[in-house]
């Protein structure tokens, strides 16, 4: 997919990182399960560096969030 869609997928990847992110303290094993296979499928296709960027702010607000 990431080959035929090129740049684009990026900015699919981009976009669906956050409730991918979201997903992973998820109680239900098989959400977070999927949620860090997809994560991982993604990271090792797409070569974004603005994917990076997302997925460190990401992390960072859920961090936030569950701390508070």
């Amino acid at each position: 997919m990431s080959k035929r869609m090129g740049t684009r997928f990026d900015v699919l990847a981009e976009s669906l990182m956050p409730s991918l992110i979201a997903l992973l303290p998820n109680s239900a094993r098989v959400m977070s399960s999927s949620a860090v296979v997809t994560i991982t499928f993604v990271i090792a296709v797409s070569l974004s560096f603005f994917l990076c960027v997302t997925i460190l702010y990401c992390m960072y607000v859920v961090c936030v969030c569950t701390v508070s």
